[in-house]
């Protein structure tokens, strides 16, 4: 080819990729044909590299923003906001994996994409609220009330490693290569492809995992396995021990539907879902607890604590009152 016609060919190249391009290849929204021009732009001259880590780093700080903005929406009193899954900050870390695939298949170069990896994203739920992420490997993750999830923007090779303060419930991509780790304050629980409910209030001191499908195994903090469990299955820090039980349906796991279920739940667990699922200060002031035994009582969280509490009423001996002075609702 002419020299002349080269560097024609490498102007015309500069000229198209702009801003523009890049947001669109982060957004998985480029054409191959334009992602293959990146991918040459990238290898003609290092000063790009540095150009693409700083526009994908200012595409990355918006679609945080965007996931703040979207969390902020999220309707108070555990009303559900169906399919919260902050889909364009999922697309920008799917893109993100795309493109360290792009940089590595051409340059054979890994800098870049260890340092998406190693860039940690938060995502929390307030109380009184729910919320859906999507991760990096199609894992999806319902995030119960006051509960926070944090992961790497890429997962490393080895691994996939999330850290979890509260509960949700994951849904979590086959990968065998590849195993999903969930690291609590107490335990860690290891799976290859399944869907279970991790509980890990650590300021409660509550640890409990659910195994709904797949297998899953509680380990050590330093990967010593210590049980393995089978579909159906619970395990539940008691006193320092772990303790397996079994369970029957999903009842517990209406909570990603904006349902609390009453079946079988002791007086002092329920009023913490309560806590949770509405999002209110409850403060029981008897010594006894009141007796309850619904075989089959569930709440809906958008009718309200008040409606919920008034229904329990009518089938156990205990009386609430509420003190707006302090904002909380007072068993006696």
């Amino acid at each position: 080819m002419p020299a002349g016609r080269r560097l024609l060919l490498r102007f015309q190249i500069r000229m198209e990729i702009d801003r523009s391009l890049l947001y669109r290849f982060f957004s998985r929204e480029a054409t191959p044909q334009e992602a293959d021009a990146i991918a040459s732009w990238l290898k003609e001259d290092p000063s790009n590299r540095k150009t693409f880590d700083r526009e994908y780093s200012l595409f990355m700080s918006s679609q945080v923003s965007l996931n703040e903005e979207s969390a902020g929406r999220i309707r108070k009193g555990g009303m559900r906001q169906r399919g919260a899954r902050i889909l364009a900050f999922a697309a920008s870390v799917a893109a993100a994996l795309f493109a360290g695939v792009l940089i590595e298949r051409h340059f054979h170069a890994r800098p870049a994409l260890d340092r998406m990896g190693s860039a940690m994203i938060s995502s929390h739920t307030p109380q009184g609220q729910t919320s859906t992420v999507t991760l990096p490997d199609g894992t999806e993750i319902t995030l119960n009330s006051n509960s926070t999830i944090e992961y790497p923007a890429v997962f490393s090779r080895g691994e996939r490693r999330v850290k979890l303060e509260g509960e949700a419930l994951f849904s979590v991509t086959h990968d065998r290569d590849n195993p999903f780790i969930v690291e609590t304050y107490a335990y860690e629980v290891k799976v290859l492809g399944t869907k279970f409910d991790v509980e890990a209030y650590s300021d409660e001191g509550v640890f409990t995992t659910s195994l709904v499908e797949g297998s899953v195994a509680v380990q050590d903090g330093d990967g010593t396995e210590i049980l393995r469990m089978e579909p159906s299955q619970r395990v539940s820090l008691s006193d320092g021990v772990l303790v397996r039980t079994t369970f029957e349906g999903t009842d517990d796991f209406l909570w990603t539907e904006g349902v609390v279920s009453a079946s079988g739940v002791p007086f002092d667990e329920l009023m913490r879902k309560f806590r949770r699922a509405y999002g209110v200060n409850i403060s029981i002031d008897r010594q006894d607890l009141p007796r309850v035994d619904f075989s089959y009582l569930k709440f809906r969280v958008s009718d309200g604590i008040e409606h919920a509490l008034g229904i329990m009423q009518k089938g156990s001996d205990f009386k609430w009152e509420y003190d707006s002075s302090t904002d909380t609702y007072h068993i006696r």
